[in-house]
């Protein structure tokens, strides 16, 4: 991760004061990238959806709401993207629905923004490990707001995932803490080293974590939360 992508937000009534504290916390501990949407795209603040960053491959996003499909060519143009690819036009794909797990192994959510048949397709393009996991549940409609992954360890939102995806993942995390759904949004963090930023705690989980070396950075993204985003939705990579 070598910089750290922010959206400015564009319209009303994103609370642009959260924004640039946020945007002023990350940039104390990695460099930010700040990009500048189109004023009529009101969900760009939430860059994570545009594209993910596989190894050193850019897959843009396919998204799921007509409403937003101008979103990815705007950011890719702005960022310069070299040779993104793109995902079939029968797919749906959201970089939300991405979490690494080491440099050859990723998990992808499908079931709500992302189909299954990009799942197929990712795994015929690129040289990478995918463990597929089905999310159900219309308030987790991404990965990353219900599955966090610090190394060999990771925060779960077991309501989010089928019975057998559940399973998946505690068999691949054996050490793991299972999340309540109305705390889902502490799984929606941005780790940059030890450190962890994110607009969700609870007194549990910073101690789960603690134990496991990584120190919490609370920032206050609450206004986000209403549309249903966090830190990790707000936040992208180059």
């Amino acid at each position: 991760m070598q910089m750290i992508v922010l959206s400015r937000p564009t319209t009303f009534p994103h609370p642009t004061h959260q924004w640039h504290r946020l945007a002023n916390v990350i940039g104390q501990h990695k460099a930010v990238r700040i990009i500048n949407p189109e004023p009529t795209s009101e969900d760009s603040v939430f860059c994570r959806d545009a594209y993910a960053k596989i190894g050193s491959s850019y897959i843009v996003a396919k998204f799921h709401k007509n409403s937003r499909k101008k979103e990815a060519s705007q950011v890719v143009d702005q960022l310069s993207l070299t040779s993104p690819l793109k995902p079939p036009w029968w797919t749906t794909f959201e970089g939300g629905d991405i979490r690494k797990v080491n440099d050859t192994k990723i998990i992808c959510g499908f079931g709500k923004r992302t189909s299954l048949g990009f799942v197929y397709w990712l795994r015929r393009t690129l040289p990478i490990d995918v463990t597929a996991v089905r999310l159900v549940d219309s308030r987790t409609f991404h990965l990353d707001l219900c599955l966090c992954v610090f190394g060999e360890s990771a925060l779960i939102v077991g309501n989010a995932f089928s019975s057998s995806s559940l399973q998946s993942l505690t068999r691949m995390f054996p050490d793991h803490l299972l999340v309540d759904m109305e705390d889902r949004y502490a799984c929606n963090g941005l780790k940059i080293r030890s450190t962890y930023i994110v607009s969700h705690m609870t007194h549990l989980i910073r101690s789960w974590l603690q134990k496991r070396g990584v120190s919490v950075l609370l920032v206050d993204c609450s206004e986000f939360h209403r549309e249903d985003g966090g830190v990790h939705c707000l936040t992208n990579e180059l």
